[in-house]
């Protein structure tokens, strides 16, 4: 109860200019997200791939550049001129060479990809 309480206030009290719309596949992999008419975003990073990129891939189609990051696999499911893949992961430090890790372990931080 108080998690749903939490929940809420979360919740927008008044939404003007847009609306919710659904982003990629129907189920695991496709997302909610504010449509204001204007185009989604002009860029997008995405860590953890997989075999699943639909979404990224939708929002390539209307023009996003997206740099998609995945360690756990060789490349992505499918190539989409406006996705550029790199196999390494998100982490709290640097890692000098990630090559060298097959227990798959970190290979940089957030700021050495903006």
């Amino acid at each position: 109860r108080r998690l749903v309480t939490s929940l809420r206030l979360h919740e927008p009290l008044e939404a003007k200019n847009g609306s919710k719309r659904r982003v990629g596949p129907a189920g695991d992999g496709g997302y909610v997200v504010w449509d204001s008419g204007c185009g989604l975003c002009d860029s997008l990073l995405s860590y953890g791939a997989d075999t699943n990129i639909d979404f990224e891939a939708e929002l390539s189609d209307a023009g996003a550049q997206v740099l998609l990051f995945d360690h756990t696999v060789q490349a992505p499911p499918r190539q989409h001129p406006n996705i550029t893949f790199r196999r390494e992961a998100l982490a709290d430090r640097d890692v000098a060479d990630p090559a060298i890790h097959t227990d798959n372990r970190v290979a940089g931080t957030i700021e050495c990809h903006l």
